[in-house]
């Protein structure tokens, strides 16, 4: 993870793929994947109602290969 850490952490958003990993293991993939993100201002998730927390931002999808997972996210990843 300190490879791919910057120094200034700034990403709004992370998406990866997991595949073939437990949901447990992707829960413990997301705190390692944490210090990348920058300052995120607090919002409301309002289907959940609930405020949303830093790892609400770091999607990770073990049901997904990276190819399938650029499928999937292709209009995020275009805006």
């Amino acid at each position: 993870m300190e490879l791919i850490t910057p120094s200034q952490p700034k990403a709004q958003e992370i998406l990866g793929s997991a595949y073939g990993f437990s949901n447990e293991d992707c829960e413990v993939l997301k705190d390692w994947l944490d210090p990348i993100l920058g300052e995120i201002p607090p919002k409301l998730d309002l289907v959940a109602n609930r405020r949303r927390v830093r790892t609400d931002y770091i999607k990770l999808r073990s049901d997904l290969t990276s190819a399938t997972l650029f499928d999937e996210f292709s209009r995020t990843l275009m805006s």
